[in-house]
């Protein structure tokens, strides 16, 4: 699996804090949840990503679980309505709950910064995760998505 690297440069911005663990927490998040995956009982699920606007120039991306990805989409819908949000993909995976765990510490090391600011909803939502630019569909392709696809492809070769 992968390694974890050294932390980058954090989040900058007026009033938004950054959610990023410094490295040594990080790396313990990681072997837990690495343990846990194969240790506890976890459902099978779907994996979704979307797209959820621009913050102070860092293309905002939600990374999150689901036993039922339509009914999901229409609670974020519903509930945090976003005209600039844009669903990009859902993957069926095993032990969907677990996984989510290990794809958020990976996107952590790979992202720029996870800002904490106050939606339009009124919501903190802290498991979004910001990349440097606002072209969502090169940037989903190029930096998320493989990592995604490694990861799922990792836990499908496990269960064999």
């Amino acid at each position: 699996m992968a390694r974890l690297r050294r932390p980058k440069a954090e989040c900058r911005g007026s009033g938004v804090n950054d959610a990023r663990r410094p490295y040594i927490k990080r790396r313990k998040a990681w072997d837990k949840a690495m343990k846990n995956l194969f240790t506890k009982l976890s459902e099978d699920g779907w994996i979704y990503v979307f797209f959820d606007g621009v913050f102070e120039g860092n293309g905002i991306y939600k990374l999150g679980k689901a036993k039922d990805f339509i009914c999901r989409m229409q609670q974020w819908n519903h509930c945090c309505p976003n005209p600039d949000r844009i669903w990009l993909e859902a993957f069926w995976t095993p032990k969907a709950i677990r996984l989510e765990s290990v794809l958020h510490i990976a996107l952590e090391e790979l992202c720029e910064c996870r800002p904490r600011y106050v939606c339009k909803c009124g919501i903190i939502h802290v498991e979004k995760f910001g990349f440097r630019g606002a072209a969502p569909f090169s940037t989903y392709e190029e930096r998320i998505r493989p990592v995604i696809l490694a990861v799922i492809a990792w836990i499908w070769a496990q269960r064999l």
